[in-house]
């Protein structure tokens, strides 16, 4: 709390910003290496972040969005191979510079809440002080009441994935299953899938969307990916291992993982390599989610199962 005799403790948040999709801009190269964000989700984060919490923060005294300005190669490497760059679109510009670069929702809607500073604030003042620390049991929070409400958010959420899904399949909580998973103790939680069917030496896709029903954040968010018949098996050491060694296992999103502001939604997109000397008929694809503590034992969250055609 003290950074010396009589001198409270300050920070600076340093490069904190979500990468958008930028499919729709000509002026980007490359394919994309990491999991993005819709631009109206890259707003809604950095508004909450600035009015719930640093605005509130008297300890925050800095802020670095990271970056302004887009990089035109999304994985950080030019025409030749050469890593020319990190690969960053977590700008609030889109790349290309004069007269090409123009502003995401963010720039417009976030720039207020930073020129006001403090009075930005739209939530409770944050004060710290030493204190023990003690274990939330998150399932405590969920009455009757707050289950409706939170079902009713759920199902609004899932409606909105449904129509951006492009996929073949699609699967999602009903308001049945979204009552019951609410009464557990672990969330975030799955809520949709979708998915597409493959050829032999093809690839499918897969989409998972992920909420927070929580009234506290959740960070250091993962979902792996893999093909295996061991969705039924409730012994999660065995469920893990069972895995078709033909297929990659895959992870997203990178470092730093996923943070959900309580309430909000995202989705993770994977392209998945079917090999080629592969029997044509039809798969078990797992998804896996989890919350990391980088220095301890993290936590299992929730699972999912969608089955996949290979014609």
């Amino acid at each position: 709390r003290s950074a010396g005799i009589g001198n409270p403790l300050t920070f600076v948040i340093d490069e904190i910003g979500w990468q958008t999709d930028t499919t729709g801009y000509p002026q980007y190269a490359n394919p994309e290496n990491v999991a993005t964000v819709s631009e109206s989700t890259q707003a809604s984060y950095l508004k909450t972040i600035a009015e719930k919490y640093f605005a509130c923060d008297p300890t925050v005294t800095s802020v670095q969005l990271f970056l302004l300005v887009d990089e035109k190669y999304r994985n950080g490497k030019d025409e030749t191979g050469k890593t020319v760059g990190g690969g960053w679109q977590s700008g609030l510009l889109t790349a290309g510079g004069e007269n090409v670069s123009t502003p995401k929702l963010a720039y417009s809607q976030v720039a207020p809440d930073f020129a006001a500073g403090r009075s930005a604030c739209t939530g409770a003042p944050v004060s710290w002080s030493p204190t023990t620390f003690v274990p939330t049991v998150k399932g405590a929070k969920k009455g009757k009441s707050s289950i409706k409400k939170q079902t009713q958010k759920i199902q609004e959420v899932i409606d909105k994935h449904k129509r951006e899904n492009r996929e073949e399949h699609f699967t999602s909580l009903t308001p049945e299953e979204t009552g019951r998973k609410l009464k557990r103790v672990n969330s975030p939680m799955i809520i949709s899938q979708g998915w597409s069917n493959s050829t032999p030496g093809g690839t499918f896709n897969y989409i998972v969307g992920i909420y927070n029903p929580d009234s506290t954040g959740a960070s250091a968010l993962y979902v792996h990916v893999w093909v295996g018949s061991g969705n039924v098996d409730p012994t999660l050491g065995t469920f893990l291992l069972n895995v078709d060694q033909r297929f990659p296992r895959l992870t997203q999103p990178a470092f730093f993982g996923l943070l959900l502001p309580p309430g909000a939604d995202a989705t993770l997109r994977f392209s998945i390599t079917v090999p080629t000397t592969i029997e044509k008929t039809s798969y078990f694809g797992n998804s896996f989610l989890m919350q990391l503590n980088y220095n301890d034992v993290g936590q299992y969250l929730d699972r999912g199962v969608f089955p996949f055609a290979v014609a």
